[in-house]
């Protein structure tokens, strides 16, 4: 899709469109012990994909290795379960993350929220923590090299670039004429 507005002198314009990128990304792995040795359970994914949706996403990790905080970068718009997997459609308009996602980067996911309680039980010969009733708060999104829960939990496919250019006509336009273009540039 692409659009044209123009603006001029005679028309007061207060709306603008910020720069985003919309991506498709597995952010949780059930019935899978992660590298934290925590299990979420399948019954589960239904809900915990629900309960994703609209959830703020951050970004980095602190000294501690703990999800950072501070202003959003993102929100998730969609989620789902697929087999084992939750899926996630994520909108980021961080401009220097957009940058480095439009560049490849293939950022990874790390999920954050409560269990009602914790089950400790026996899999594969070690002890493991299974999650029950669990809600979750945010998604953290973190740099590629970061140790993870799930290695599989990343950034999968750009789905759409939206980008906002300012263009100036210096064969014709007053100074007080401007042309704004707007382009949202779906993958595929």
């Amino acid at each position: 899709m692409q659009s044209f507005l123009y603006i001029n002198n005679s028309i007061e314009f207060q709306e603008s469109t910020g720069r985003s990128v919309l991506v498709s990304a597995c952010v949780l792995e059930l019935d899978k012990v992660s590298q934290q040795n925590t299990e979420y359970r399948i019954s589960e994914g239904n809900r915990i994909s629900r309960n994703l949706v609209g959830k703020n996403v951050f970004y980095g990790i602190d000294f501690e290795g703990k999800h950072a905080k501070g202003e959003p970068v993102g929100f998730i718009e969609n989620a789902w379960q697929t087999g084992r997997r939750i899926m996630a459609e994520i909108r980021i308009h961080n401009s220097k993350l957009v940058e480095r996602i439009k560049r490849g980067v293939k950022f990874l996911f790390s999920v954050g929220g409560v269990a009602q309680f914790i089950e400790v039980v026996k899999k594969a010969g070690r002890s493991i923590r299974r999650m029950v009733d669990v809600a979750m708060s945010h998604l953290q999104l973190v740099e590629p090299n970061t140790q993870v829960g799930f290695p599989n939990a990343k950034l999968e496919r750009v789905l759409e670039i939206n980008e906002s250019i300012l263009l100036v006509d210096e064969t014709g336009l007053k100074p007080d004429e401007l042309v704004l273009l707007h382009v949202n540039l779906s993958m595929f």
